[in-house]
């Protein structure tokens, strides 16, 4: 793990994580609290700090459904981070949507 310095608590290993999101929170919800990645890194920057010694946690979110916008990453995306959190979704991981195929293979090869 790398290491980043805080200025209140010096340095701090840094746990990285990746967070596919597949699906969006309700408008209400995400007005609130954010995306499901955003209300994930929130809790897991929480459980850091809480942690004996402190973490730095550093979290990149990606939207995955390609037909609303997202865009699936590539295996080489993943070689930076140390979790892999995949959101929960209205969708049926056995369906055939491209974007869940997408998925699928990425998670077979790694």
């Amino acid at each position: 793990m790398m290491e980043r310095v805080d200025k209140t608590t010096g340095p701090r290993p840094i746990v990285r994580m990746m967070v596919l999101e597949t699906d969006k929170p309700h408008p209400e919800t995400e007005n609130r609290k954010g995306t499901f990645g955003e209300i994930l890194h929130k809790h897991f920057v929480d459980a850091g700090e809480a942690h004996d010694p402190p973490l730095g946690i550093e979290t990149d979110i990606r939207f995955v459904v390609t037909e609303k916008g997202g865009n699936v990453p590539k295996y080489d995306e993943f070689k930076d981070s140390h979790a892999l959190l995949i959101t929960g979704s209205v969708y049926d991981a056995h369906g055939d949507d491209p974007w869940i195929l997408d998925l699928l293979q990425l998670l077979r090869s790694t």
